[in-house]
């Protein structure tokens, strides 16, 4: 079980950093890109989550105190009648995260190392114990307890079995927990091969009712997250005929429709800038989904959720296709609004377009960006009175936007000058290891007024 673990993928953990867009949506929304539900795709994932960190919560802090004990070689505060419920809970954890993992449930491997970590404690926490007086009268205990238990758990054993032959897969699974958790509460005082004659008894019917089950998480996986996966819909067609609608209509009439509203070129734009980051996040999030699925076929099929307008049958080739089309697209909407027959070319829709692309400065690609200022531009020549408007404007904030733009480089560079907080515990005040922390405001320096700066500025921001 281990090695299943540690090859278990983690895309799911690092896929959201590869994304064109800012983690942070536009008008300040937050869109969580990996937000894959570390708490179960399915009712029985969600449970067994619940269970794996409850369980966990419960026994850390006795776990702690064991280990301190060991530590302090003093066990005089610790209940050794609570040692074994604790290890055998604690081996239940290990079961939980690996019934997540068959689910795949991202968070069986977090679990899986968290049950690891704490039965490994108190299996040392037993056998310090076992070193004194009171440990050793419990070893004494355990042993007639495996004695005299012998029958009962051949007994219990078989019951499981036979729920395994009627097909109750669920039910022998409940049951055979019930088992190990019992006998894992005095085995753990017991020397190995104790252990290898419970194993021995176990061996048959578990081994048929780990396939069983596998066979059963693995059909549960498949269904939920073939559901997870219609759920998240990125309706990447849906987004590309809206684009095509409005190129059409825009040139026409300087108006479209996105989603069902009507809007203005620039506002129709910014809707469909929002839509395709959500499409593009939606895409990445059902990248994701389907990762976990790895070799098994989802019961909705690829092509479905990836549409077909882009041509494409896997998620890789469809974002960067999408992305391509709608760097395109965008600079032909303001193209198409603004050379078509009896557009009004004047101010108020000037600044429709720079509202627009303010909101979503930081959103989008660069090359985007300068492909749509470049039709603004044109814009601006193609029409003398407010191309002179927009000149008075610029001189007359030029000189303000200048000293804003000095001002706050110097005040950053004033914030990247304090020593490191890690540097100054290695006693080297000097060596900047890691980003320097501002340590508090400081005012920022003029550069307009230090030597450095007697430099040619450079061009005020239009």
């Amino acid at each position: 079980m281990s090695q299943r673990f540690t090859t278990y993928p983690v895309l799911v953990f690092v896929i959201g950093c590869f994304i064109l867009f800012d983690a942070h949506g536009l008008n300040g929304q937050d869109y969580e890109i990996s937000s894959i539900p570390a708490n179960g795709f399915s009712p029985d994932g969600s449970r067994l989550a619940k269970q794996a960190k409850s369980t966990w919560t419960a026994l850390s802090p006795f776990a702690f105190k064991g280990m301190e004990a060991i530590a302090n070689s003093d066990f005089t505060k610790i209940n050794p009648d609570k040692v074994g419920p604790a290890y055998a809970a604690s081996a239940r954890i290990l079961r939980y995260a690996e019934d997540l993992e068959l689910l795949k449930e991202p968070c069986a491997v977090d679990y899986y190392h968290r049950g690891k970590e704490i039965n490994k404690a108190f299996l040392q926490i037993a056998n310090k114990m076992l070193m004194t007086s009171a440990g050793r009268k419990i070893k004494s205990n355990a042993e007639s307890v495996f004695q005299n238990q012998t029958r009962n758990r051949l007994k219990r054993i078989e019951k499981v079995a036979k729920l395994i032959q009627k097909g109750s897969i669920n039910e022998a699974q409940n049951e055979y927990d019930e088992l190990l958790y019992d006998v894992d509460t005095y085995l753990v005082w017991l020397p190995l091969n104790y252990r290898q004659q419970v194993s021995e008894e176990y061996r048959e019917p578990t081994r048929f009712l780990y396939r069983e089950s596998q066979k059963l998480r693995k059909e549960q996986a498949k269904e939920s997250l073939s559901k997870a996966l219609q759920a998240v819909n990125p309706s990447v067609d849906s987004l590309l005929s809206d684009v095509d609608n409005a190129l059409v209509s825009v040139k026409q009439s300087g108006r479209a429709t996105v989603a069902e509203q009507e809007f203005s070129a620039p506002e129709a734009i910014l809707e469909i800038c929002k839509t395709w980051q959500k499409t593009h996040v939606k895409l990445i999030r059902s990248q994701a989904i389907a990762s976990l699925l790895q070799n098994v076929p989802p019961t909705v099929p690829i092509r479905d959720l990836l549409g077909t307008k882009l041509g494409k049958n896997d998620f890789k080739n469809t974002i960067k296709a999408l992305n391509s089309s709608m760097t395109e697209s965008i600079p032909k909407l303001i193209k198409s609004d603004l050379k078509r027959p009896g557009a009004s070319i004047d101010k108020d829709l000037y600044l429709k377009y720079l509202t627009c692309f303010a909101e979503l400065k930081g959103q989008l690609p660069e090359e985007l960006m300068e492909a749509c200022e470049r039709e603004l531009t044109a814009f601006e020549s193609s029409n003398g009175k407010l191309a002179k408007e927009i000149s008075n404007y610029k001189k007359a904030t030029n000189d303000l936007l200048l000293w804003k733009s000095r001002v706050s480089k110097s005040m950053a560079k004033s914030a990247g000058e304090y020593n490191s907080a890690s540097a100054m515990a290695l006693g080297k005040p000097d060596a900047k290891l890691v980003p320097a922390i501002n340590q508090g405001f400081h005012r920022g320096i003029m550069l307009a007024t230090q030597p450095q700066a007697s430099d040619e500025p450079e061009d005020a921001p239009d």
